[in-house]
């Protein structure tokens, strides 16, 4: 099954210089990178244009975003991937070259996650590589990709893994020896106030619970424009015509 990297950064050039070489090192090479870029000042494209890659690395731009969203960035990153193995990254994760050899997309009803409930909660590694999931197309969108009624920090991850566990999919473990977390202060994080953390990480899981997503819902629709070989633009469409 051909494979498609996603992720999405706002202001986070500094890591992805770190982390997509590791990336595009791998045994078994993806088959596309798709990097979308959640508005903010610096430009992904520069990071891309100082690497050398064979493996097809597409930028999209995302306009008129005033602040980070990851429920609706990752949804639109997942749209945009062309191939129906997903491998969802954050911008601070460094990857073993045998990471993709060892974890492979089948059309089995399963997917595999980080797990920070795997080691104690002192392992920062654990709690922030919880992220990571590895999960097909078909898989994802049965159950409607992320809750977009989640807008602030926290529980987007976990209220995915749930909606999946309960359409009777399997979630097996990542190994933390393949894949770590590079550590960053709070002024890189989504929440840059650790003390409202917790509030809104329950506030999320409030309105996870509370309006259960479902394939039935209707999530944020995109106009994608090309501008330059494999660069394109991404405004938001309200006329219901849009990707």
């Amino acid at each position: 099954m051909k494979t498609s990297a996603i992720c999405c950064a706002r202001n986070r050039n500094d890591m992805l210089k770190q982390t997509l070489p590791s990336w595009l090192n791998q045994n078994r090479a993806f088959d596309e990178i798709v990097l979308v870029q959640w508005g903010g000042v610096e430009q992904v494209q520069d990071v891309v244009r100082a690497v050398d890659s064979l493996t097809p690395i597409v930028v999209y731009e995302v306009l008129g975003t005033d602040r980070w969203i990851l429920t609706h960035a990752y949804n639109l990153a997942a749209r945009l991937a062309r191939h129906p193995a997903l491998y969802k990254l954050d911008t601070d994760y460094l990857l073993h070259p045998h990471f993709t050899t060892q974890y492979q997309i089948t059309n089995v009803s399963r997917f595999f996650t980080g797990n920070w409930r795997m080691y104690p909660s002192c392992n920062t590694n654990a709690r922030n590589i919880n992220g990571c999931i590895l999960i097909s197309q078909r898989l994802f969108w049965s159950v409607g990709g992320y809750n977009e009624r989640i807008v602030d920090y926290g529980y987007d991850d976990e209220d995915l893994y749930e909606r999946l566990q309960l359409a009777g999919y399997l979630r097996l473990n990542l190994s933390y020896g393949l894949i770590k977390h590079i550590p960053h202060d709070d002024t890189q994080r989504a929440c840059k106030q650790t003390h409202l953390r917790y509030q809104m990480v329950e506030q999320s899981k409030k309105i996870a619970h509370e309006q259960r997503w479902s394939a039935k819902d209707q999530g944020t629709e995109w106009c994608v424009e090309r501008v330059g070989d494999n660069h394109y633009m991404v405004t938001k469409r309200n006329d219901g015509t849009g990707l």
